[in-house]
């Protein structure tokens, strides 16, 4: 009969149990161990008692040298005890202590269990008869045996077979039956236990053993080759190897989430300052001082498990100012950006550091940034008391179609303490505006196979050029087809034409950093009614636009007769400049303007009455046009 068996490692196994030869019993407790170089066997002896026929009833090996059991002395009253052995079963010592005699009449046979912890904390079970009513007792030592002490029971158990307890967790459980099955669970490593209701387990079942795998899957098993499992949910944990310190805090952290039945599928970090992971052992700078509280998610097949550590990191001043971000300036040409950064410890507020008076305190921050291998001089600010600060900064360079224009910034601290230097960050300027839309396209028939185009010049400071677009759709989509032609002129003349077609024009302007305006409305331009009009007009005139009522839009034909500078304004009622349509040098002949009905911001205008000026050196005239939504 084989009482005890268990493998410490690949090459070492130690076996006990007892034997019956006629009337003769026998006790052995045997270590075997296997040879890897050769592959032999060796069976030695070994004794956990003072006596030549030692019988061991149970035990736990913690590795290959330390071990305990309980084993039954060989001399009358043949009472139990528990031995210790830390040289592999050379030695074995009894570690009794203050436990009550283990005297066999009354300790139930078979019914004993130990286990050990760590070097110094075993737990042991037995089951003792009391006027032929058996009970079970666990005790507990976390000394090495100096003392034991008795745990506790909510409802006191009448027969445990086997206890397992996790040594890491502290988790454990111990199973048998009382009149039916029996499952107890403890939390803190055996010092007290709570009977459990083993799920679908029928009431009737008992239970013969159970064991806890290395991945916290528990089994139990019972009479008839039942076998039962079950598995602990997911425990999330982390720890960072920094919890305080001065911005830029670097830290560290670490998953030690205890995994359940399922393995992790996605884990998520949220570190309190807007930033999150989604690594296992993230690492995260903290930039801006502060006190953060960190979220940490686990998730498996059976759902999400979530720990929150409130006002976990705290993150200090640093001695130098810190940048945290360098931003456009939004709406505007470009060539500026926003340093903001954090204040130096020196900046005090409310009050100065310990021996410090005010005068001590008084220094100055200085944005310095990066140009050919130089740093220069870009703006300064006093510094007083503030958390954050924020100052403007001119760049050397935007972000834009010929470049990224990124540039190194840095904040020099000046304080009677010294000076300190921030790390470098980068950032970079954009010019955010797109020009105005083109004002005033217009088309004049110069013969029947040239078509001349004009338009307002451009008043944007960082105007490049102009792209001419041209269909014969008049719903045509000018980004899928190739512009006809780059200009930075207000005049273009098309000639590829046919009388007699309709021809279809839109325009943008493009500044030097690659924005470009939205585009003209399709101007229509065809030789019907151009060629009409008895060639070379003999007269100034600004006709009658038509549709009149418009919306959108209207056309305004006009003709000059002589070349010169002409000028098309649009005025409200009360005599305000709302648009300039045309306001450029052209040939003599016959044009037709198309007005979109917007201002100069390219805003559409509101509905009613509007005045249309059109002026020459030797010609003024009139009209007006309703605009009607």
């Amino acid at each position: 009969m084989i009482t005890h068996l268990q493998q410490v490692n690949e090459n070492t196994v130690y076996i006990s149990g007892a034997a019956r030869l006629g009337v003769t019993s026998t006790r052995w407790f045997k270590k075997i161990m296997r040879d890897p170089e050769t592959g032999n066997f060796n069976l030695s002896s070994i004794t956990p008692t003072p006596t030549s026929r030692p019988h061991v009833f149970g035990g736990h090996w913690l590795h290959q040298n330390t071990g305990a059991v309980l084993a039954r002395l060989n001399v009358a009253p043949w009472t139990m005890e528990p031995f210790i052995t830390r040289d592999g079963g050379q030695s074995w010592q009894s570690i009794r202590g203050n436990l009550p005699v283990l005297d066999n009449t009354s300790i139930g046979p078979g019914y004993r269990n130990i286990q050990m912890l760590d070097e110094n904390t075993i737990i042991l079970t037995y089951s003792l008869s009391v006027n032929g009513v058996y009970q079970t007792h666990i005790w507990r030592t976390d000394n090495g045996a100096a003392a034991w002490y008795e745990s506790s029971f909510d409802v006191q158990p009448y027969m445990l077979v086997n206890i397992r307890i996790d040594p890491v967790s502290g988790t454990g459980y111990a199973a048998g039956w009382h009149g039916d099955k029996a499952l107890y669970m403890t939390a803190d490593f055996g010092a007290s236990w709570t009977q459990k209701t083993p799920g679908p387990v029928p009431d009737e079942l008992s239970f013969y053993g159970v064991d806890i795998a290395s991945d916290g899957t528990v089994w139990a098993f019972g009479p008839n080759q039942t076998l039962w499992r079950t598995r602990r949910t997911m425990t999330p944990e982390f720890s960072a190897d920094v919890t305080q310190g001065p911005v830029p805090l670097e830290v560290h952290f670490t998953d030690l989430t205890i995994p359940g039945m399922a393995p992790v599928t996605d884990i998520h970090w949220d570190f309190g300052d807007g930033n999150t992971s989604e690594e296992q052992n993230p690492v995260h700078t903290y930039t801006i001082p502060g006190t953060y509280t960190i979220t940490f998610m686990a998730t498996d097949t059976s759902g999400s498990y979530q720990v929150i550590k409130e006002n976990y990191i705290i993150a200090d001043v640093s001695v130098s100012a810190m940048i945290h971000a360098v931003m456009d300036v939004p709406e505007d040409q470009g060539g500026w950006v926003t340093v903001y950064f954090t204040r130096s410890y020196y900046d005090t507020r409310p009050a100065e550091p310990t021996g410090k008076s005010m005068a001590d305190t008084i220094g100055l921050y200085t944005v310095e940034i990066h140009h050919e291998g130089e740093w220069i001089l870009a703006n300064s600010t006093a510094a007083y008391a503030r958390d954050t600060y924020e100052i403007l900064v001119h760049t050397l360079a935007d972000s834009s179609i010929h470049g990224d224009g990124l540039h190194d910034f840095r904040i020099i601290s000046a304080f009677p303490d010294g000076r300190y230097i921030s790390p470098t960050v980068q950032g970079y300027s954009v010019d955010n505006l797109a020009p105005a839309v083109p004002a005033g396209p217009g088309a004049n028939w110069l013969s029947d196979h040239e078509l001349q185009l004009s338009w307002t010049a451009s008043t944007d400071p960082d105007f490049a050029y102009y792209i001419l677009w041209k269909s014969m759709d008049p719903a045509f989509d000018p980004m899928t087809i190739d512009p006809l032609i780059h200009v930075a002129d207000t005049m273009y003349v098309d000639s590829d034409v046919q009388p007699g077609i309709h021809y279809y024009y839109r325009l943008a302007a493009v500044d030097h950093h690659g924005n470009m305006s939205e585009l003209t409305p399709a101007l229509d331009a065809h030789a019907a009614g151009i060629l009409g009009r008895n060639g070379t007009p003999d007269h100034f005139e600004l006709s009658t636009n038509f549709p009149n009522p418009f919306n959108p839009y209207t056309t305004i034909p006009y003709q000059i007769p002589e070349n010169t500078h002409v000028n098309i304004q649009i005025f409200d009622l009360s005599g305000r400049h709302i648009q300039t349509l045309v306001n450029t040098y052209q040939s003599t002949g016959y044009y037709d303007l198309i007005w979109n009905g917007t201002d100069f911001h390219g805003k559409e205008i509101s509905s009613g009455m509007y005045i249309v000026r059109m002026q020459t050196k030797n010609f003024h005239q009139t009209m007006k046009i309703v605009f009607m939504k």
